[in-house]
């Protein structure tokens, strides 16, 4: 199965993107289930909340946080910004348990028409 891209992030702020969590796991002390749907706003985020990194070449989305005007992933490890965007923090939180102690992967949805 091929990933689906994001090739552009919105810059509206009224616009939201939606990504479904592909592989469970924890960030900034939250945790996210498998299959669950992430409503992502195109909003600065606050420092520490989980927000959603997108590659800005090949690659998955994946959740993690912006600290101190830096990027880091789930697990804490730093984030070259040559390498990943912000597309906006997470905006809605699945609730339910998560398994794993990786970081969850994620999968972008369709802009919805």
């Amino acid at each position: 199965m091929t990933t689906p891209r994001l090739d552009t992030i919105p810059s509206d702020t009224a616009t939201t993107l939606h990504f479904r969590v592909s592989r469970s796991g924890a960030c900034g002390g939250r945790l996210f289930h498998l299959g669950a749907d992430l409503e992502v706003a195109t909003r600065t985020p606050v420092d520490g909340e989980p927000v959603v990194l997108v590659p800005r070449g090949p690659g998955r989305p994946r959740l993690g946080t912006v600290r101190k005007g830096r990027l880091y992933g789930a697990a804490g490890e730093p984030c070259a910004p040559a390498w990943w965007t912000v597309a906006g923090p997470v905006r809605s939180i699945p609730s339910g348990e998560a398994s794993g102690a990786r970081g969850p992967l994620l999968l972008p949805l369709p802009l919805a028409a």
